[in-house]
């Protein structure tokens, strides 16, 4: 419906906007915009064609830039969707720079020559530094496997065909130069999984080499085994590799009303592609609870107790222990105990 009313101003800057067609309008910057600037487009006084006012629409705009190779870099993929999900490739704005999307394209590789070039969009779609844009054929399917899955980010386009067990994702430029390719396979997967279904693979660094296999993956439990439109679970952090456990409040009262209910066990670790069995045992080390276990993990987390035992059953007042373990694909195990107090009121 048409806009009524409406004034647009940046930076205090009055501009002029022109009606186009009663479904959408031309909006003029007289002074232009500067590249590697984000302007924030606020829309206010508008109203529908019966007098209904819209609340102020805010959204952020810029000026793109060319893009050059690796600009645009592959960030998580997903080729062995579950029974009711859809394969997705994300990618990630490793640049400065606003890029538009217009023209670029996915495609694979059949016996080493490309193959299948997808149009990503016709649209100049921008992604601003650092940004996530999530390409799939299904909104839905990937959003209702994923809960925190940011739809805000996704490009829905018809995707190659991509074999569920190995293959290539090439990203391609509007002038169809590589951007980035990743050849990926199943074997990148956590080795202690059980089944990969619906699990992503995730890249560890923005930094290391796409190809490098040990700069993947798999997608963390607490994640649902992926994070499509945000930031990846097995994201390389700055922490030392020594790890530390925590949990808050260190008094905690289980089904109260006013009080904090659960108890949260945080973790964070310089590592990544690691399985964590979390128990909770009483101060006479019997076990009361076995929270976790061989759960795959991302270098930071949060793990809930709800005070309840193994029997589902209010635990009696006392001293517990919060019993961390951690295992490697290599062997090593450490563990971390830390002591929390169920406190009724």
């Amino acid at each position: 419906r048409g806009l009524v009313g409406s004034e647009m101003c940046i930076r205090d800057r009055s501009i002029g906007v022109l009606a186009q067609d009663m479904r959408s309008i031309i909006v003029n910057f007289q002074d232009g915009l500067e590249p590697e600037l984000e302007y924030t487009l606020s829309v206010s006084g508008i109203e529908d064609c019966w007098g209904n006012a819209i609340a102020t629409q805010e959204i952020v705009i810029g000026l793109p830039e060319a893009a050059e190779i690796g600009d645009l870099i592959i960030n998580e993929v997903l080729s062995n969707p579950r029974e009711t999900g859809s394969d997705y490739v994300e990618i990630y704005n490793n640049s400065n720079k606003i890029i538009s999307l217009l023209n670029w394209q996915l495609a694979t590789r059949d016996e080493g020559e490309l193959d299948g070039g997808k149009l990503i969009t016709e649209f100049p779609l921008p992604i601003f530094p650092g940004g996530y844009a999530l390409l799939t054929e299904s909104v839905e399917s990937v959003a209702q496997n994923y809960p925190n899955s940011v739809i805000n980010n996704f490009i829905v386009m018809d995707l190659p065909s991509y074999s569920n067990d190995e293959g290539d994702v090439v990203l391609l430029m509007p002038d169809e130069e590589i951007s980035d390719e990743f050849s990926y396979s199943s074997e990148y997967h956590f080795g202690l999984l059980d089944d990969t279904d619906g699990v992503s693979l995730e890249r560890i660094s923005f930094t290391v080499a796409t190809q490098n296999s040990d700069n993947w993956s798999s997608a963390a439990e607490s994640e649902n085994y992926g994070s499509p439109g945000y930031e990846n679970s097995q994201t390389q952090t700055e922490l030392g590799s020594e790890g530390e456990i925590s949990v808050f409040p260190s008094v905690f009262s289980p089904g109260g009303s006013t009080d904090i209910n659960n108890l949260e066990i945080s973790y964070a670790f310089g590592a990544n592609a690691q399985s964590a069995s979390v128990t909770i045992y009483s101060k006479e080390g019997v076990e009361v609870k076995k929270l976790k276990s061989n759960s795959l993990i991302g270098p930071s987390g949060t793990f809930f107790w709800d005070g309840s035992d193994d029997e589902g059953r209010a635990v009696p007042t006392g001293v517990y222990v919060v019993f961390f373990e951690v295992f490697s694909l290599s062997g090593d195990v450490s563990a971390y105990k830390v002591p929390a107090t169920v406190a009724y009121r």
